[in-house]
């Protein structure tokens, strides 16, 4: 669970790359040698992204043929098998695991390349750039072919992206992983939203979980063993607290920046 996890954070992040959202080693969630993904020379690291990309997601803009689908499907199997292969080999350092992972992920992607004609070759990357956008204004990806997005809305998706990237940039580092950042990211993920047609709105309203943006700070509270309280300062605004169970708390922000923890809380 824990490697599945991991996975899913790293690929978010490199989409936060890609869309521009996030600066590599800047932020304290990747490390210098995590934000240079292994190409080659000409080799563009978007590409890379195309590897875990979700098949069905992708059919639709890359128009793929129910052979390539399963050339797909197998492709990714054994490469998920190879992930997980070098995650449970003990003999490797963190260091060697990295770049056997990035091996593998190139790897893939060349055999997902391979079974690609020209004309949509081209469209990868452009597809690519709209998954990295949905994914930054927090639009499920693996919703992306169901959602049937027109050209004229992956193209104010992609621009909304921009916009996201523009301001979240102008803020202080600090404030990006703080209720400042995450009410900008709820505002633009409503922004999104609203270019949506009733169809496509009831797509992410089949599954709540994926029609609201959960706040970040209060899921890893839960995930710590805690409770979120609401509480209010002088000035009327709201903040979150994370109360453990002994009685302890930590402001979620803090808790989720890993300036507090269960160990270091104290009680009020």
């Amino acid at each position: 669970m824990q490697s599945e996890v991991s996975r899913a954070l790293l690929k978010g992040l490199r989409w936060l790359v890609i869309a521009g959202l996030l600066t590599p080693g800047a932020s304290g969630f990747m490390n210098a040698q995590e934000s240079k993904p292994p190409g080659g020379p000409g080799f563009d690291e978007r590409l890379l992204e195309l590897a875990p990309s979700s098949i069905p997601a992708l059919t639709p803009y890359l128009q793929l043929t129910k052979e390539q689908q399963a050339k797909f499907q197998q492709v990714q199997q054994a490469y998920m098998a190879g992930l997980q292969s070098v995650h449970n080999d003990s003999s490797l350092t963190e260091d060697q695991k990295f770049e056997k992972s990035s091996a593998l992920t190139e790897d893939t992607t060349k055999k997902m390349l391979a079974a690609l004609s020209e004309p949509q070759r081209q469209k990868i990357l452009p597809t690519l750039t709209l998954f990295a956008s949905l994914y930054a204004v927090r639009i499920p990806v693996d919703l992306a072919g169901d959602l049937k997005l027109t050209p004229d809305q992956q193209t104010q998706v992609v621009s909304l992206a921009q916009q996201l990237r523009q301001q979240m940039h102008a803020l202080a580092p600090e404030d990006r992983m703080s209720a400042k950042g995450f009410a900008m990211l709820k505002d633009f993920n409503a922004r999104a939203q609203a270019l949506l047609t009733p169809e496509q709105k009831a797509v992410l309203g089949a599954d709540p979980a994926k029609a609201t943006l959960a706040n970040p700070a209060s899921v890893n509270c839960g995930k710590r063993g805690g409770k979120t309280v609401i509480r209010k300062n002088a000035d009327g605004s709201e903040y979150g607290v994370c109360v453990f169970p002994n009685g302890a708390e930590c402001e979620e922000w803090a808790l989720f920046r890993g300036q507090c923890s269960p160990e270091t809380a104290k009680k009020p």
